[in-house]
C-alpha cells in the first residue's frame, strides 16, 4: 500500500474527505518524524513503537579510488511491532 492508498483507506473506513484524510495523514507523519528527529520515542498501543537509533562512526571506502574514508554518526528510523499486531498477522497469510 502506498501513501495514495492509504489516503483512499482512511477516507472510506472514516467517512471523510479526501482533503481532510490527507492532512491528518500528513500530520501523523511529520509529528512521528519530528519526534524521531529528537530521539523520541512514539508508542502507539497496540500497533508498535517509532524510534530513532543512532549508527555509530564507522571507517568506509570510496568505491571509486579505494581510498578510507570516515563515515559520521548518524540517525535511522525504527518500527518495532507489538505483539497483538503480529500475532493479527499471522492470520493473514495462512
Amino acid at each position: 500500500m502506498n501513501k495514495t492508498e492509504l489516503i483512499a483507506q482512511v477516507c472510506q473506513r472514516a467517512d471523510v474527505t479526501r482533503h481532510t484524510a490527507e492532512n491528518c495523514i500528513e500530520a501523523t507523519f511529520d509529528a512521528l518524524a519530528a519526534a524521531m528527529a529528537k530521539g523520541e520515542d512514539t508508542n502507539i498501543r497496540g500497533f508498535g513503537i517509532f524510534t530513532s537509533r543512532t549508527r555509530a562512526p564507522r571507517q568506509g571506502r570510496n568505491p571509486r579510488t579505494g581510498e578510507p574514508i570516515r563515515i559520521g554518526e548518524r540517525r535511522y528510523p525504527v518500527f518495532l511491532s507489538c505483539r497483538s499486531l503480529k500475532d493479527d498477522m499471522d492470520g493473514y497469510f495462512e
